[in-house]
């Protein structure tokens, strides 16, 4: 909502076009992502290159916001139901055509999945009032299509590399996309650009545009401009096309729903839930059965979790909320039910705030309930990292809250978490709170921990480049960490 403030169509009541696909997971969809990235590398992009490998269950329909929740309802209620019946494993053999690379699934499975498809079309249309048409034609999923002749022995030689037998499981995968831009080519942003003129569009690198068939042959080969739109903010105007690159169509949808059809699967996870609980008590002495069993929790596939900070106050009561609650000699008064009754002590006074703002009370429910639905599900928590914003270190204080273990696991503050400093406001970094003043307010801070990337390293006006590779620098050593840690 922020990006999109100026959007011309953010109050529309457009729905988003859904549609249900059948994807891989497992050796399978690994040995089709090595063939996907082969024959873009080696015979350019094809049609099958804008969406990742699927076999189409039904055609797109729409939705509207306020039934959502009763479309996810009714695939994951129908997905129960079928889950013992879905063909494992799927069969699928090879089909060629000279324009056309596939596997398709065989006769007696598709018939199932047909029927399946048949009966969330009819589930939908009750809990979410919506018209799914299944899809009618042989269901297959594509490998190359619409590619150049010459690309075909080369194609076909890769396509020989994917063996349709490869251990996979399936999953019933729900996305949706803009109707606007049904149709339209994206671009993916490369480099920056600031307009010129009022017509033009702002480019941030990393973005998707839209750009409409007519419109890119019309302007794209001869002035070497087109019209676009942004998929971050909305907005439309020229653009350089060369400051861009082609994208696929399924980078800019929204993933809904993904829910497994094996049943053994759901079977594994019930037993690790198990297992999981088991980390609460501490292993016995003896290797007996139980300690064994023990151990095998222990050793339960590691997960990464990745959370957004709760609801803050800037956002909520705007720019100048420090004026609304601090009085002339500096004293905090609460004059909103949604600010915190209290605000942490900083040596720099409150106008440090002003940059580095706390959560609102909304803020602080929404990191506990996290925390609580983590704990429901008897989900593990071993170590925390942090940005170092009020914000953030508190969403991380109240989540473990909800997983009842503060106090038991410290909270590691790493600069290098930090957001894109672009959007920092002025040409400095916020004065974060030290380690020292986050335990005087309460919050259970492990002070020995050293920073992969210490505050003086971050750059106030960091380029987008930069930003994506911190992140990705920190994410790695911060896995690589716990891994040898165990």
């Amino acid at each position: 909502l922020f990006s999109h403030l100026s959007d011309p169509f953010l109050d529309d009541p457009l729905p988003r076009e859904y549609v249900l696909y059948l994807c891989p997971t497992g050796r399978l969809a690994q040995r089709l992502s090595d063939f996907w990235d082969a024959s873009r590398a080696q015979c350019g992009k094809n049609k099958a290159h804008n969406v990742f490998p699927h076999v189409t269950l039904c055609q797109f329909f729409t939705c509207e916001d306020e039934n959502a929740e009763g479309l996810y309802r009714g695939l994951k209620g129908v997905v129960e139901t079928w889950r013992p019946r879905f063909p494992t494993p799927l069969r699928l053999e090879h089909f060629s055509t000279p324009n056309f690379l596939g596997l398709f699934v065989q006769d007696g499975d598709a018939e199932i999945l047909r029927e399946f498809a048949a009966e969330f079309a009819a589930e939908v249309a009750k809990t979410a009032d919506v018209k799914v048409e299944p899809h009618k034609r042989q269901l297959h999923l594509t490998l190359a299509y619409q590619f150049q002749a010459q690309h075909l022995a080369k194609l076909e030689r890769l396509v020989r590399a994917v063996d349709p037998e490869l251990p996979c499981e399936w999953c019933a995968v729900l996305y949706s996309r803009d109707i606007r831009y049904a149709g339209h080519e994206t671009l993916r942003v490369l480099y920056p650009y600031i307009p010129q003129n009022d017509d033009e569009l702002e480019l941030i690198p990393g973005d998707s545009i839209f750009v409409s068939p007519s419109e890119h042959g019309a302007q794209g080969g001869s002035e070497g401009w087109v019209q676009g739109t942004s998929w971050i903010s909305g907005l439309a105007g020229l653009l350089p096309e060369n400051y861009t690159q082609k994208a696929d169509e399924s980078d800019t949808w929204v993933l809904h729903s993904l829910t497994t059809t094996s049943l053994t699967t759901v079977l594994k996870r019930q037993e690790n839930l198990e297992m999981r609980k088991l980390r609460n008590t501490p292993p016995p002495s003896s290797q007996s059965f139980s300690s064994k069993l023990w151990l095998q929790g222990e050793l339960a596939r590691r997960s990464l979790f990745v959370l957004r900070h709760g609801e803050r106050m800037d956002v909520v009561f705007g720019r100048q909320w420090v004026a609304q609650c601090f009085d002339e000699r500096g004293v905090y008064f609460r004059s909103n039910m949604n600010m915190p009754a209290s605000l942490p002590q900083r040596s720099g006074g409150h106008r440090q705030f002003e940059n580095d703002p706390p959560l609102t009370v909304l803020g602080v429910t929404q990191a506990r309930l996290t925390g609580e639905a983590l704990f429901d599900v008897a989900a593990a928590v071993d170590v925390v990292y942090c940005s170092p914003s009020l914000r953030c270190v508190q969403t991380a204080q109240h989540l473990l809250k909800g997983l009842q273990i503060e106090g038991r696991l410290r909270i590691k503050i790493e600069p290098g978490l930090f957001e894109w400093t672009k959007w920092t406001p002025g040409n400095c970094l916020p004065s974060w709170m030290s380690n020292q003043e986050f335990t005087a307010a309460g919050i259970h801070i492990d002070t020995t921990y050293r920073p992969l990337i210490p505050v003086a390293q971050l750059n106030p006006s960091e380029s987008y480049d930069v930003y994506v590779t911190r992140s990705f620098h920190v994410c790695r050593e911060i896995l690589a960490d716990c891994k040898q840690k165990g």
